[in-house]
């Protein structure tokens, strides 16, 4: 018997595999055909379809993590089990299953084992009652918006003839509607009823020209460049590290051979960095308008102030929750979409959703790699940095300098407790070993009080520009050599923390006190290279620069990228685990995928702000007129 197995198994292959098995028995050649079908080597998929299509076996896929000089490598096998085998039963077999494979891999030592098997094809997955709620949630806010369309069209092309016969100027202010509609920009409108005033909040007609009007303050407009900017290389970040991490790529060895060889790089690896932009942004626009309103009104309602953060965030957060939550899991299938639960964490989220709506996800759960919707972690920062931003705004309102020395102590000790986690720890400052290390990511990565030194940056470029606008000196142009010096300042600033750790990936040895500065030092050094480039901006300078930065296009997309932070992972979770294959991974191939992600992201938060975004920020200035819409 064994030597027909041998002389039957010596030939077989997929495309003869009836042939070849047809004098076996049936055990012998479901076994040989299982074998088939499984991959033999680290990063072979096997053949899942043929596997699914098997009544005698379904689709496992293998996970598993080996250690390489920049750091735990994950790696996958498919293999084509028995109908009968579960992935406890290959969990608890685990030893004997690297045994098997270990002779393919030229690995021995395994780590992060994981297994992860795939519902028949005649299985499909029982759709959730919450599944159903959000599909009708959707549903409901596109009838909305086709009501409030409707409702705005016919309501002003019913009053366009009344304007001959009535003065709709005579009226009460509470009574006038002024249309958006570009046949009658300046003629106000008797108001429409309550409700249909609130049905109207959903008109894609005043949305979309909300989306396209110009910005309120003109000399910042380079900001929105910025916030687009940064939103790109988020995506960016997330296209590579999620392409390594999350399905992998077939030809792993070569993407650190790009990392070792390209001084580029360090655009990828320090990704991480684009999320420092977004506080920087957060801290300077907070306390540049709030302060505003103080010298202006004299106080500021901090009950306003919560209510509109939580009204204009809650809305659209809760929306791509319960879609990454609900939806996902029914969006694909394939060798990898057993993972989507895994990454999702739908066990996390059916415990902890609550954290992310009071945004406190970063401390509940405990474990990074646990929380909900794990990439909402900085809007859980930005919210705990914005609550504490009256603080600081208040004391400097009252006292400048007080205020000034209160933020640098908190800039200093945030700092200094980077720092000393980070030598007492041992951390390495290499991303990769960063970004796989839950230690790091708990201790340091995701905690506010961590991460406000770039707000704190943010908060203190403000003020200077509020005091340079107060005393008229905005006005006055640098020279040219004090540009020069400045602009030399802030590329050293964004340079060290971009591309300083290069060395680290041709097998430089960093000294535990070098990767400590640079961990600690590197994300208020890049805050405060923005700061200075931008503030060139705001004064003028810059033309050629701020031209691009200013672009009138970066303000519309500016508009819409709180969204496109939502649903890009959602989106890209859909295309990497529901693909069949690995990645093949290039340079030029991931801008491709980066550039479809990019596209798709901001098409999805085109639709978030049309009937999410936007309907609310206008609801909340029907509530609370003069306040919201902002």
């Amino acid at each position: 018997m064994e030597k027909d197995i041998s002389q039957a198994f010596a030939n077989c292959t997929l495309a003869n595999l009836q042939q070849c098995v047809s004098t076996l028995p049936p055990e012998v050649a479901q076994t040989v055909a299982m074998f088939l079908m499984s991959g033999n080597s680290y990063q072979e998929i096997g053949h899942y379809d043929d596997c699914q299509d098997a009544d005698y076996a379904h689709y496992c896929l293998l996970t598993y993590s080996v250690p390489m000089s920049g750091g735990d490598v994950p790696l996958k096998t498919g293999v084509c089990v028995p109908a009968a085998c579960n992935a406890t039963d290959l969990e608890h077999l685990k030893n004997m299953t690297l045994k098997i494979l270990t002779p393919w891999m030229n690995f021995t030592n395994f780590g992060d084992f994981a297994v992860y098997c795939s519902l028949k094809s005649m299985e499909p997955m029982n759709t959730s009652p919450g599944a159903i709620v959000v599909v009708c949630v959707i549903s409901l806010l596109v009838l909305f918006a086709i009501i409030g369309g409707f409702s705005e069209w016919y309501y002003v092309s019913r009053h366009i003839d009344d304007r001959a016969s009535t003065n709709a100027t005579d009226l009460p202010e509470e009574q006038r509607l002024v249309s958006v509609n570009s046949d009658v920009p300046s003629v106000p409108l008797p108001r429409p009823p309550k409700f249909l005033q609130i049905m109207m909040c959903w008109s894609p007609i005043t949305n979309f020209q909300k989306l396209v009007a110009p910005t309120s303050a003109p000399h910042l407009a380079s900001l929105n460049g910025l916030r687009v900017f940064s939103m790109f290389w988020v995506i960016l970040g997330h296209t590579a590290y999620w392409g390594f991490f999350s399905t992998g790529f077939s030809n792993f060895q070569d993407v650190f051979t790009y990392y070792q060889s390209s001084w580029w790089s360090g655009i990828i690896l320090n990704a991480t960095l684009s999320v420092d932009s977004f506080f920087y942004l957060s801290g300077f626009l907070v306390t540049y308008l709030v302060m505003q309103e103080l010298y202006k009104k004299k106080r500021i309602n901090l009950i306003l102030y919560v209510f509109h953060r939580f009204w204009r965030i809650l809305p659209p957060y809760f929306l791509a929750l319960s879609v990454l939550w609900q939806l996902l899991p029914h969006l694909g299938e394939g060798p990898f979409w057993p993972q989507v639960d895994d990454y999702v964490s739908r066990t996390a989220c059916d415990k902890y959703w609550w954290a992310n709506l009071l945004f406190i996800n970063n401390f509940v759960p405990r474990e990074y790699e646990n929380q909900c919707m794990g990439w909402s972690w900085y809007l859980a920062n930005d919210m705990q940095m914005y609550l504490i931003s009256p603080i600081f705004l208040f004391l400097y309102y009252k006292s400048k300098m007080l205020a000034i020395i209160l933020i640098d102590i908190v800039l200093v000790a945030s700092i200094f407790a980077q720092g000393f986690v980070s030598w007492s720890l041992n951390f390495s400052c290499m991303a990769v070993k960063m970004a796989t290390n839950d230690v790091y990511q708990n201790e340091i990565y995701e905690k506010f009080y961590m991460r406000i030194p770039t707000y704190l940056v943010g908060m203190l470029a403000a003020f200077v520009l509020l005091e340079m606008e107060k005393k008229k000196v905005h006005e006055r142009k640098f020279k040219w050599w004090q540009l020069l010096i400045l602009y030399a300042i802030s590329a050293f600033c964004i340079y060290i923390p971009v591309f300083g750790s290069h060395s680290l990936y041709n097998g430089v040895e960093w000294t535990l006190m070098q990767n400590t500065l640079l961990i600690a030092f590197s994300r208020p050094l890049f805050a405060i290279g923005l700061a200075i480039m931008m503030h060139t901006f705001f004064l003028g300078h810059g033309y050629l620069l701020r031209k691009v930065f200013e672009w009138e296009v970066w303000g519309i997309m500016a508009r819409v990228t709180f969204s496109a932070y939502l649903y890009h992972p959602i989106l890209m979770s859909i295309s990497l685990f529901g693909g069949a294959v690995f990645f093949h991974y290039t340079p030029v191939a991931i801008a491709f995928r980066w550039l479809g992600f990019v596209l798709g992201a901001y098409i999805l938060a085109l639709i978030s702000f049309l009937l999410v975004e936007r309907p609310v920020m206008s609801l909340e200035k029907f509530l609370f007129p003069g306040r919201g819409g902002h």
